[in-house]
């Protein structure tokens, strides 16, 4: 992707740093969103079935309850001193059984006595200070024209033997159990009704089961410190007893379940919360691991960087210095090789050619050195050209160009020197031109300019050297005249060839 490329920085320390840089932020990244999606959803799913299952708890608690006043309420109504009360034969007996229970041992709120009519016969109310007989104001809230003694006349008619269920009555919400007083030893039709009820608040303490007051809730639905979603949720429709609302806030998971009264309506609503501890852990914990992470990516960044840098960077840089240094002039110093990864094998490589560029610059210069010698002191003419321009001569080919010194034959070109008509001649100058010829060049046949203007005939050899720069010769020049200068030119020119065959096609 050759976007991404231009996007990355150019060094290789800076681009593996960020590259694990991103990697480690995308991790996490992907821990997060792991959390956020997976975890957190999972946790609030728990603790709400966690909230559904205290709810069902707190109910079958309150109904455990309920069942355990309706046997209460059962067992009452089958004494002998409530028929004989009810029947107003012994109404004493029962007067003072209620009258001595000033410290509630029955687990009552409130005792009411009906007759098989309907007619309210007496009531015993306990409180704080004792025993209340026929209060007036319990007395008008089970009158029958109230919602009581509407759902009291309908159960006398279904004739059922205990019924019970949440009575709203003035002060609050109450369970109501309604018996007949039928003794199994008396016969006939129930002799009257008794009427028992408990505060719906207190009848959860009074169950034997785990129970916090703090976790759960029982209030009437005309409640008014109700959450907005429970009004809500009211307000919407009339919920059913098996229905259950779940909501959740930041702390907690609340639920409500709707128990209906005698009369199939909603009247009570039991409130249960469950903390939300898992889900604030979770938060905490999934914040702690994305600072971590972040602080971990920075921390990896800079180790990749130090570490890629002192490892591989640096090795690098010196590396393609040194690979620059064989495409210049002069001997290229050679790099410290340590491990065994691919940067020292490739480091070992260019070692091998440096050292071999060191090797060639060193026997060229003896071989420089060797030729210098064999152009001061050979008695032969012999010419140095860079170019096509004449560089240096020796004694004999001043003698032999008919020149006052040497200095007069630096700079001219060898077109001036050489007979330019002839065929070999033009050759010749093209040779000097090349950059593709190097070692020795056949012998060719030219005439030569002196500078007093006349021609010398001569067979001239050339040898190139690969030295870098301009086109380097030397020029052995040996005149036809003269059979002993020839000669002398033939045993050097044996000597070049000689030098020549110890140089190595090599590129400095």
């Amino acid at each position: 992707m050759s976007w991404l490329s231009t996007l990355m920085p150019a060094k290789l320390a800076h681009r593996i740093a960020l590259t694990l840089g991103l990697l480690s932020l995308a991790l996490a990244a992907a821990i997060w969103l792991y959390g956020q999606y997976a975890l957190r959803p999972a946790i609030a799913q728990s603790e709400q079935q966690a909230a559904r299952a205290q709810a069902e708890h707190t109910r079958d608690l309150f109904v455990e309850a309920a069942a355990a006043l309706e046997r209460q309420a059962d067992s009452l109504a089958n004494w002998d001193d409530a028929y004989l009360y009810a029947t107003g034969a012994d109404p004493q007996r029962l007067n003072a059984f209620l009258d001595s229970r000033t410290h509630n041992a029955l687990g009552l709120d409130f005792l009411a006595v009906f007759d098989p009519r309907g007619d309210l016969m007496t009531t015993a109310e306990w409180g704080g200070k004792g025993v209340f007989r026929d209060e007036l104001m319990l007395t008008r809230e089970l009158d029958p024209a109230t919602s009581f003694g509407r759902i009291f006349t309908q159960a006398v008619r279904q004739g059922k033997k205990v019924s019970g269920g949440v009575v709203r009555l003035a002060r609050g919400p109450y369970y109501v159990s309604i018996a007949q007083i039928r003794p199994a030893s008396r016969q006939g039709g129930p002799a009257g009704y008794l009427v028992t009820g408990v505060a719906a608040d207190k009848l959860l303490l009074q169950t034997k089961g785990a129970y916090s007051a703090t976790l759960a809730r029982v209030v009437p639905i005309t409640a008014r410190d109700l959450p907005d979603q429970v009004l809500h949720w009211v307000g919407k429709r009339e919920p059913a007893s098996d229905e259950l609302l779940i909501f959740r806030d930041d702390a907690t998971t609340q639920t409500w379940n709707a128990i209906p009264s005698l009369d199939g309506k909603p009247a009570l609503l039991l409130g249960s919360s469950q903390p939300r501890d898992m889900s604030r852990l979770a938060s905490e914990k999934l914040a702690q691991i994305a600072l971590i992470a972040v602080g971990g990516t920075l921390l990896l960044g800079l180790v990749a960087w130090g570490v890629v840098h002192a490892l591989i960077s640096r090795r690098l840089g010196a590396l393609l210095q040194s690979v620059h240094g064989l495409t210049r002039p002069g001997q290229t110093a050679l790099l410290e090789t340590r491990g065994n990864d691919e940067v020292a094998f490739l480091t070992r490589a260019v070692n091998q050619l440096a050292h071999g560029k060191n090797t060639s610059i060193e026997a060229l210069r003896q071989v420089e050195h060797q030729l210098d010698l064999v152009f001061a002191q050979s008695p032969s003419a012999m010419l140095l050209v860079r170019d096509g321009q004449l560089s240096d001569a020796n004694a004999a080919a001043t003698a032999l160009l008919k020149a006052q010194h040497s200095a007069t034959l630096v700079g001219k070109h060898l077109s001036d020197i050489v007979e330019s008509s002839d065929a070999t001649a033009r050759r010749l100058l093209l040779l000097t031109q090349s950059r593709q010829l190097d070692g020795e060049i056949p012998p060719l046949l030219c005439r030569v300019h002196a500078l007093d203007g006349s021609l010398i005939s001569c067979d001239i050899k050339a040898l190139r050297l690969p030295l870098p720069g301009k086109p380097t010769l030397y020029l052995f020049i040996s005149p036809l005249a003269g059979e002993q200068a020839a000669s002398g030119g033939a045993e050097h020119g044996g000597r070049l060839i000689s030098i020549s065959d110890r140089l190595a096609p090599r590129h400095a």
